[in-house]
């Protein structure tokens, strides 16, 4: 077993060892969770040619395996345990999945694909193999920052220490833009065509290039602009700017995830 393996799988603790719960991973029992992901793409032939066209290609979604042992510390104990194992993420809906081994944590969202649990017989113990499935195959670990500018005072340094390029997310508030706003991350530029009001708290996602003011989407609301992901170990820079030719004050804060695929 692996001794400093723990993970937790929608708030149910698993370890690589036995003692500290009863749910032990056996050894070589998590499987998917380090494993590169496939990339996907449609294959056109060039025409009149060899071979086939080049095309930006996507991370399939995660598979994650789990092989353990239920340790009760009696029948009736093992048969609660293995109730309790059975109703983990049992109605369809995503739960989390956070593994920390070698001193790192990383975490990602999953819905439960399936579950096998087989007592053994003569014992207070089961085996159990639980396989996840996370439709975002990155996995993400601590955050940094908060990175916080303001009109006229951009911040360098921005960064993380993952492996794979980080969505950033943007926070802007305690101001007033009454002709929106443009952030600049990476020396492009994002256009808020929305106005920020006093009070109010905008939300920009550039995985998904949304806005959320004060929690709700907005349909519309920006205009021209570009939602780069930050690479990892490279640090860069953000600002933000009334749009022209309007004035306004407001923050912008980002925080990154360390991104890993």
């Amino acid at each position: 077993m692996d001794d400093d393996l723990y993970v937790v799988v929608a708030g149910l603790e698993m370890y690589g060892r036995p003692g500290p719960s009863p749910f032990a991973i056996i050894k070589d029992g998590l499987d998917g969770w380090d494993d590169g992901i496939a990339l996907r793409s449609d294959k056109t032939a060039r025409p009149q040619a060899h071979g086939s066209l080049s095309k930006k290609r996507y991370q399939e979604s995660r598979t994650v395996t789990i092989t353990g042992k239920i340790l009760g510390q009696s029948v009736r104990s093992r048969e609660m345990l293995m109730n309790r194992l059975s109703g983990i993420l049992a109605g369809g809906t995503e739960g989390r999945i956070q593994v920390t081994k070698g001193g790192l944590t990383q975490w990602a969202d999953a819905s439960r694909d399936s579950l096998s649990i087989d007592p053994i017989r003569g014992t207070n113990n089961a085996d159990f193999q639980m396989q996840l499935w996370c439709p975002d195959p990155r996995k993400f670990g601590e955050e940094n920052g908060p990175f916080v500018a303001t009109v006229g005072a951009g911040v360098s340094g921005v960064h993380h220490r993952g492996n794979y390029p980080a969505p950033p997310r943007f926070t802007v508030k305690d101001g007033n833009f009454p002709g929106g706003y443009v952030l600049t991350i990476k020396g492009q530029v994002f256009t808020v065509t929305r106005p920020l009001l006093p009070g109010e708290t905008h939300f920009i996602d550039y995985d998904n290039g949304r806005l959320r003011v004060n929690g709700v989407i907005v349909h519309g609301g920006v205009g021209f602009g570009f939602i780069p992901h930050v690479t990892p170990g490279v640090p860069t820079a953000i600002s933000i700017a009334p749009r022209a030719p309007f004035t306004g004050t407001g923050t912008a804060s980002l925080s990154l995830l360390d991104t890993y695929i």
